[in-house]
């Protein structure tokens, strides 16, 4: 060990390890640790540069009382004897990044190639009792029970978390009896969800038998457009469970909240460090920052940003701002002429208790508002259930879903459910109550 070591914990080692594994394809690196490197970059960002200096885009994690956010500098590492430890500004240096920056005519590409990363595949598969693999349109001799994933997820997120409890398990196994059992896999960044839904019923529409839907997240508003614009409505029935679905769109995809949305997702990919969790968090943090660093600044004023969340289409379609005309079209004016799908519910409150999630309350605990917060670092102003606004998950075209227990199931204080974590976004399908609401809203 050399004098330049910094001294690290197992975990923070484990973090830094993930964060490598979670932007391969990105074209996101590690940035050699080595001192003199370092500074030599950062006095190239305080001097004129060459072009090539230029395009190049440095990320710094750093760690503040157990809270990380990220900084667009090099952050400087002291020379420190062994044991000392890394300091930026008030902060611990966790991980430092370079990446190429994203030129305005390569956006359209990054986000394919971010998809490509998220969401590998692009059809729709069938679940044969241990795996999804590819299928042509089904015959329309049976049922269908289709999943539809989350933005930044796959179809295999929910099926892990399902086969990760003897509930999830016997779930499926008795829905394979019912149904065929498809998923849909779509890309959620590069495209709206309506887009993904005019490609869904290219393949589904007008099917012959019945349909029930589980979606989750940006899934819901896929099925919605789906079943409200795009299916003629008059073959089998068509139901839907939607399981935190921002159906009014999501505070953090607004442009004001989303770098410390950014900070909440890498935050909460810290405290489920190999977990089971339906976003891959970390490659979300680094690839949409590397994608907002390109345009600016991680702290760039709000037009900005505007003009960057205008361009990913995915997060545009699921913005909650007033002037989201996607959505405003979506929710005007309930169908006529045909008979409506019938949907149901399932959302949270998140109310966490370990002290792991102490950073929550900095970002998302809308009731806390102690004077040394700023107001602007609070992403919702309501109940929330880590990623979608709960108030978000009701809503339909001029109504909303019926507050009734036969339609709505809410985990309205998660600190209760007896499952051993409390229940947010990423792990909806890891609890029994959700697969126990779910096989009863379709029986």
């Amino acid at each position: 060990m050399g004098d330049h070591t910094i001294w690290t914990s197992p975990h923070e080692s484990a973090l830094s390890d993930a964060i490598d594994k979670a932007v391969e394809g990105l074209g996101i690196t590690p940035l050699e640790k080595d001192i003199e490197d370092t500074k030599s970059i950062a006095k190239l960002r305080r001097e004129r540069r060459p072009r090539s200096a230029d395009n190049i885009g440095l990320l710094t994690l750093i760690n503040r009382d157990g809270v990380l956010s990220w900084q667009d500098s090099p952050g400087i590492l002291p020379n420190a004897l062994k044991g000392r430890r890394g300091f930026w500004g008030h902060g611990k240096v966790v991980k430092q990044l370079k990446y190429p920056k994203v030129g305005f005519s390569e956006v359209g590409k990054y986000l394919e190639d971010f998809d490509n990363k998220l969401t590998p595949a692009r059809e729709l598969r069938r679940w044969n009792g241990s795996e999804l693999k590819a299928v042509e349109r089904p015959s329309g001799e049976r049922p269908i029970l289709l999943f539809i994933h989350g933005t930044f997820s796959k179809n295999e997120a929910i099926f892990d978390q399902l086969q990760k409890t003897n509930q999830g398990k016997a779930f499926l196994v008795r829905m394979g009896q019912k149904y065929q059992i498809l998923a849909f896999d779509h890309p959620t960044l590069s495209v709206s969800p309506m887009l993904n839904a005019l490609d869904l019923n290219r393949i589904l529409g007008g099917y012959p038998k019945p349909i029930d839907v589980i979606c989750h997240s940006r899934g819901g508003l896929v099925t919605r457009w789906w079943l409200e614009a795009f299916e003629s409505g008059s073959h089998g029935k068509r139901r839907a469970v939607l399981v935190g679905a921002p159906l009014k769109g999501t505070s953090l995809a607004a442009p004001n909240k989303i770098r410390h949305g950014i900070e909440l997702l890498t935050n909460v990919g810290d405290v489920l460090l190999g977990g089971l969790s339906l976003i891959p968090c970390f490659t979300v943090a680094a690839g949409m920052l590397k994608l907002l660093n390109s345009a600016g600044s991680i702290i760039a004023a709000t037009p900005v940003v505007d003009g960057i969340v205008a361009a990913v289409p995915g997060l545009a379609g699921m913005s909650l701002v007033e002037n989201n005309f996607e959505l405003q079209r979506l929710n005007k004016t309930a169908i006529g002429g045909r008979t409506a799908p019938e949907y149901f519910a399932i959302s949270s409150n998140f109310q966490p208790s370990s002290p792991g999630w102490r950073f929550w309350h900095q970002f998302a605990d809308f009731k806390i508002r102690a004077a040394h917060l700023a107001a602007d670092q609070l992403i919702f102003d309501g109940e929330n259930d880590l990623v979608v606004d709960t108030e978000s998950m009701f809503q339909l075209a001029g109504s909303v879903i019926p507050d009734d227990p036969r339609r709505v199931w809410r985990f309205r204080d998660s600190a209760t459910v007896h499952h051993s974590s409390t229940v947010h976004h990423t792990n909806y399908f890891l609890q029994p109550e959700t697969v126990a609401f779910i096989e009863k809203a379709l029986q």
